[in-house]
């Protein structure tokens, strides 16, 4: 730094030079310039006050000052206005400055910014340890770099390292997103935050204890991870995102919350182009006032428009109702649930199949279901080896509290029927064909049966049919009993 000053003051500076240096020759503190020397005395110690484009040099540090004053021992030197010190590694303004050689510290006031590092440091008040090459504040300030600006009450800084470390109060900021933590410890490689911690982007934020930001590159959380989107929040232990590519990684106790009554849960999830995909024991939890209903499978995905994809073993359980097939999605809001590719459902002692089975909610409540073909229904005869069965082109029906009231078979339906006399100790079977079949039900169990439209019935007593050679008599085509083994394993 250049510093113009006149003949007379050219002539002072050197006399003052020779003087002080003289006076403290085994000091390192070198007066190089100053247009006024005063020896003052203040609560008995004697001071030398320099006025007027003061500077000296210290230890590795230039130190530009309006006014500095050095006490007679070199314990305390003081500089007020204009204030600037630098040297090959750092560069700082402030109003004034304390320097206590003891202690290897230089103390700047107000209206500080020091440069280090490719970072600026503002603070009222700046501790500078020039032994051990350590920045600090504790009265709040902020450190701004070229990725990002810091807002702390308490901050460190290593320059050897190129290390800080913030604490209490701490706020990040950059283009992207903020980060409010308990503490930040800041690297060339990482930022790493622990404490109560909430990052806030533009898609979401995210709340957790202990996680670090890598290069820019890698986000990792751990700890109690809650990320809150737009329509929903995740829960997880631990959190790994690829910033660049924008891909997610949550693992451990992943919690999905869709809404206040639907929650899908697994260990693992992989979230990329608004597509999440949840593995490892995963299965969804649909809430309402009366009853819990689960759904499992070995895969579940939600695509961008939020509906949800089951993949391989499905399984549904309920208290009411049971059921499984090899897929499943949930359309329309939530509000159709489509289950594909040989689907079964059971209520009680009833078994329902089709090509597929629909299933429609209402305040998360299944109140109706649908099967477009191939519908069939087996329900067991008491605890007898009978199966009334009725079979037709599709089925509609409606349920309530997860039990079925009604359905309706239209189009080629036929009815295999069984009823026993008391008095005779006989057992007969009716077979009907109708186009259209009523059915009407009791917690889960047949309790009428209306036959409509082009009727035609067969009636015949159970003991003469030979069941070796007429077994069309005792069950309709395609009848196939599966065995429901789904009980509560979520």
């Amino acid at each position: 730094m250049k510093h113009n000053i006149s003949n007379n003051a050219l002539g002072l500076s050197i006399l003052l030079f020779c003087f002080y240096h003289n006076v403290f020759c085994q000091s390192t503190i070198n007066v190089i310039q100053s247009e006024k020397l005063e020896q003052i005395n203040i609560n008995d110690t004697i001071f030398q006050k320099f006025s007027g484009n003061v500077i000296i040099e210290y230890s590795d540090l230039k130190i530009v000052s309006d006014t500095i004053m050095i006490d007679e021992y070199q314990h305390l030197v003081r500089g007020w206005g204009n204030t600037h010190i630098f040297n090959d590694t750092l560069s700082c303004h402030s109003d004034s400055i304390n320097i206590k050689t003891k202690l290897d510290q230089i103390i700047f006031h107000q209206n500080t910014l020091l440069k280090t590092n490719n970072m600026e440091i503002g603070s009222n008040e700046i501790i500078y340890n020039y032994e051990n090459k350590e920045v600090k504040y504790f009265k709040s300030g902020n450190v701004t770099t070229t990725d990002y600006s810091i807002d702390s009450k308490e901050f460190t800084h290593k320059l050897n390292t190129k290390n800080s470390y913030f604490n209490k109060n701490v706020e990040l900021q950059n283009e992207e997103y903020s980060i409010v933590s308990e503490s930040i410890d800041q690297s060339e490689e990482k930022i790493i935050f622990s404490g109560n911690t909430i990052i806030q982007h533009i898609d979401f934020q995210i709340n957790c204890k202990n996680g670090f930001l890598e290069k820019s590159k890698t986000l990792e959380l751990s700890n109690g991870v809650t990320v809150h989107f737009e329509n929903q929040s995740i829960k997880a232990n631990r959190l790994k995102r690829n910033v660049k590519t924008k891909e997610n990684y949550f693992n451990d106790d992943v919690h999905i919350i869709i809404n206040q009554n639907k929650h899908v849960f697994g260990q693992k999830l992989h979230q990329i182009n608004n597509t999440s995909t949840i593995t490892k024991n995963p299965y969804i939890k649909l809430l309402n006032e009366k009853d819990t209903t689960f759904i499992k499978a070995e895969t579940i995905k939600i695509d961008q428009d939020e509906n949800l994809l089951l993949d391989k073993n499905v399984t549904i359980y309920n208290k009411n109702l049971q059921g499984k097939c090899n897929t499943m999605d949930f359309q329309s809001n939530n509000r159709e649930i489509n289950m594909n590719t040989r689907p079964v459902l059971w209520f009680n002692n009833i078994q329902i199949t089709g090509e597929k089975i629909q299933l429609y909610t209402h305040e998360n409540t299944i109140d109706s279901i649908y099967i477009p073909t191939k519908a069939f229904i087996i329900s067991q005869v008491d605890s007898s080896k009978y199966y009334n069965q009725i079979k037709g082109r599709e089925l509609e029906g409606k349920i309530q509290d997860n039990h079925i009231q009604y359905a309706n078979i239209s189009r080629n339906g036929e009815l295999i029927y069984f009823k026993k006399n008391k008095k005779k100790k006989r057992t007969s079977v009716n077979h009907v064909q109708a186009g259209n079949i009523e059915l009407f039900f009791e917690q889960n169990s047949i309790k009428e049966v209306l036959c409509v439209d082009q009727i035609d019935s067969k009636y015949t007593e159970v003991d003469t049919i030979d069941v070796s050679k007429n077994l069309t008599q005792m069950y309709l085509d395609g009848f196939k009993l599966e065995t429901n083994n789904i009980n509560m394993m979520f």
